[in-house]
């Protein structure tokens, strides 16, 4: 993820231990000069991509995920922000008992809603969105999507709409939730059916909204 200012960039880093037990830690490297940083260990042991991390509209914060790591629910993962200059950790909210927990945030353009994705199980996910004010949660998170697998990650437009991944294992498509006119709720797919699309994220250049995401191909 990149700071809004343009000077940093987080990333996960994942580092082999004895006994299969990889440690992962927040990280954050100045750029151009280069120089690293590490900030928390996330203790991130579940499926890749990772927790997933996204800075706040003002920059001063980095929002990640950290807990056990397992999917015993045990020890639920929780949405946690960490303060870029001082590596300040305030929890956002705790996951539900029972839980494996939460991950993947993000923040929509005016940092008032926050995205995630929230997992009863190694394969039950579901994708939330809540009212934030600043890195407080309003109210009780909404169900975006009910059905999802654990990489299940969204990206919000500058119109505050919010882009998601739906469908079945190997044939999911981008979806666009936003509102009309009259403030209706509207649902269009975006990209075409058939393939299998994940991770997207957006960005502006030159003025325009531009899309990436992951495309993935099976060959038998």
């Amino acid at each position: 993820a990149w700071a809004p200012d343009g000077k940093e960039i987080a990333f996960i880093r994942y580092v082999q231990k004895p006994n299969m037990m990889d440690e992962s830690y927040l990280m954050t490297r100045s750029m151009p000069e280069g120089t690293e940083r590490m900030r928390l260990a996330v203790n991130y042991r579940g499926q890749l991509p990772g927790p997933g991390l996204t800075y706040s509209r003002d920059g001063k914060w980095i929002l990640t995920s950290v807990g056990s790591g397992f999917y015993d629910g045990s020890s639920p993962r929780r949405l946690v922000a960490v303060s870029r200059e001082t590596a300040e950790v305030v929890d956002l909210f705790p996951a539900p008992e029972g839980m494996v927990g939460d991950w993947n945030p993000v923040l929509s353009p005016r940092g008032d809603r926050l995205a995630f994705c929230r997992c009863r199980s190694a394969t039950a996910c579901e994708l939330l969105e809540v009212r934030m004010e600043g890195l407080k949660a309003v109210g009780e998170p909404r169900v975006v999507l009910a059905e999802g697998a654990p990489d299940l990650r969204a990206a919000y437009l500058r119109d505050g709409s919010l882009v998601y991944p739906k469908g079945p294992p190997h044939a999911r498509v981008l979806w666009r939730l936003g509102e009309d006119w009259l403030g209706r709720e509207t649902r269009t797919q975006l990209s075409p059916a058939g393939e299998d699309v994940t991770q997207p994220s957006t960005a502006v250049v030159g003025g325009e909204d531009r899309l990436v995401y992951l495309r993935n191909r099976m060959d038998s």
